[in-house]
């Protein structure tokens, strides 16, 4: 990427954040200088982002279609306002990779709560061989 487009993602250095969050960016901070505050083109493509995301998350697991490529074109048309310079396809390249992060942390929450529900429910038929004892025993 050029350093325009760069300069349109970053934050400039005189910009003021909030104390919370410069407080979270402390804590969160492995190293000096790792995180990078984005600029508020960025902050509003993500909280249009997630808007969507979170307005759709329900209809997922039924979808028949790409879920991936369905939830890139959502974004993109829910956040037309939101303009980057098109010299990298800036947008398309942060919508896509918003994308390919929340769906790996949907995913790893749809399998936690599939584990409690089943951790409630027990593992009596988990295999083939309790199942086929649990048959058994309904005959007898």
């Amino acid at each position: 990427m050029c350093e325009i487009c760069i300069g349109e993602l970053c934050s400039s250095a005189d910009s003021t954040l909030d104390a919370d969050i410069m407080q979270l960016m402390c804590k969160k901070e492995y190293r000096a200088g790792c995180l990078v505050e984005g600029s508020q083109t960025v902050f509003d493509l993500v909280v249009s982002a997630e808007t969507t995301f979170r307005t759709l998350q329900h209809t997922l697991l039924h979808s028949r279609d790409n879920v991936k490529q369905h939830l890139i074109q959502k974004i993109v048309e829910n956040t037309n306002d939101v303009t980057f310079l098109s010299c990298h396809n800036v947008k398309e390249t942060a919508v896509k990779r918003y994308v390919n992060a929340r769906l790996q942390f949907y995913a790893k929450k749809q399998t936690r709560q599939r584990n409690v529900q089943m951790s409630k429910f027990g593992h009596e038929l988990s295999s083939k061989s309790m199942q086929m004892h649990k048959s058994v025993s309904k005959i007898k």
